[in-house]
């Protein structure tokens, strides 16, 4: 069953229905091809830094069109990012199962 919002499918039932986005390791790409098909704006913010200079830990919220639907963590930003987009889609693949 889909979920609507307004006239439109959520963004996570939308990206179930896009059969045709080969598999890849690189989920920020990925994600951001598909979003680019979609006319879905994806962002992602760092919203904490931890540890010391040397040994950071960056969180990291991942956005579609201003809505907060994942989050990451690593030791780069780029990490952090690339595990936020892992996490939607890991989501996103968990909710077309059910």
């Amino acid at each position: 069953v889909l979920s609507l919002v307004g006239s439109e499918m959520c963004i996570r039932d939308r990206i179930l229905l896009d059969k045709k986005m080969p598999r890849q390791k690189d989920h920020k790409s990925l994600l951001n091809r598909w979003s680019m098909r979609h006319r879905v704006t994806v962002s992602y913010r760092v919203v904490k830094e931890e540890g010391p200079p040397h040994r950071k830990t960056f969180h990291v919220d991942l956005y579609a069109d201003g809505e907060k639907v994942s989050h990451g963590e690593g030791e780069t930003k780029k990490v952090a990012e690339q595990k936020a987009a892992q996490s939607f889609l890991r989501a996103a693949t968990k909710k077309k199962g059910r």
